[in-house]
């Protein structure tokens, strides 16, 4: 029961993680220190 339920907490974590890098992380490398700092915050608000 306890592995089960790590299992499903790990999958939900590595969903999270897989769309941040598809949508807000993706941006990133824009070379410009604010938009940089902008999309995390940005992503965390939308999560």
């Amino acid at each position: 029961m306890s592995a089960d339920k790590t299992y499903r907490q790990r999958a939900i974590i590595e969903q999270i993680h897989a769309d941040l890098k598809a949508s807000a992380l993706a941006h990133l490398s824009s070379g410009k220190f604010c938009a940089n700092a902008a999309w995390p915050v940005c992503a965390a608000i939308a999560f």
